[in-house]
């Protein structure tokens, strides 16, 4: 089956492309989207490419801008990346078109002007309509494959950031069509069901599992995540849980 990354909006300062489920953002001890970009843009065989189907985008705009990233950025500035996701989540990855671009982006972001937007299936449903999680987020003492927001579990310094939840309420992911914070046109995916809640998610800096862990830790667990999910609801959800159901949904500029 011939893949490629999926371009969903290009101007002269951003790229935003998708990222699907069960890959790698950056480049690690496994094959990663970034090198899918050198792949693509190497005008590699098709059977080397991984990500979507190479029918959703022109040949001529697929190289031309991913042959750009390549000879603006290199390898070493990971083609102009500006944000990372888990492997299993899925949605949208941003990528600055100029180092000017990047250097301005990485500047708001410093000063907290950038917000990224997520969705989220979780089991349960909040009593509050919104609400922040400003739980310290550390490093798990005893499993390095997750992150905690137990004091007495911890290992290395605290990370202190914020994650904005809201209720979207009774609204199946299709219905999200045309709102602001789907117009880059991405496909959620998100199952709905009535024993669940949908939730939009905001953050403005991020850790590692920052959503997940944060989410957890409040008694509303995302769908799929077994890393997170207590040992009961695992024993509940056994036979039902499938893919991680995050996805990143877009970002915007706060003035």
């Amino acid at each position: 089956m011939d893949f490629m990354p999926k371009i969903v909006h290009q101007d002269d300062n951003l790229l935003l492309c998708r990222k699907p489920h069960g890959i790698a953002s950056s480049r690690g001890q496994e094959a990663s989207f970034l090198d899918t970009i050198k792949k693509v843009g190497s005008d590699f065989p098709s059977s080397c490419w991984i990500g979507f189907s190479i029918s959703e985008i022109p040949d001529q705009v697929r190289n031309d801008t991913w042959q750009h990233q390549i000879s603006t950025f290199g390898e070493e500035g990971e083609y102009g990346l500006l944000n990372r996701l888990d492997n299993v989540t899925s949605g949208l990855l941003y990528f600055a078109r100029s180092p000017e671009a990047k250097e301005t982006y990485t500047t708001l972001q410093e000063q907290g002007k950038i917000t990224k937007t997520y969705y989220a299936q979780v089991y349960g449903t909040p009593r509050a309509q919104f609400g922040q999680i400003t739980t310290p987020i550390y490093h798990h003492r005893d499993d390095v494959s997750r992150m905690t927001t137990d004091p007495e579990r911890w290992r290395w310094k605290p990370q202190e950031v914020v994650t904005y939840w809201e209720v979207v309420e009774g609204r199946h992911p299709e219905e999200l069509e045309g709102s602001h914070y789907n117009r880059w046109d991405v496909s959620t995916s998100l199952r709905y069901a009535q024993h669940d809640a949908l939730l939009k998610i905001q953050i403005t800096s991020g850790c590692r599992h920052q959503i997940r862990c944060h989410l957890a830790s409040i008694g509303y667990p995302i769908v799929g995540d077994r890393l997170y999910m207590s040992k009961k609801m695992k024993k509940e959800k056994i036979g039902k849980i499938g893919k991680i159901e995050l996805v990143s949904a877009g970002l915007e500029i706060v003035e």
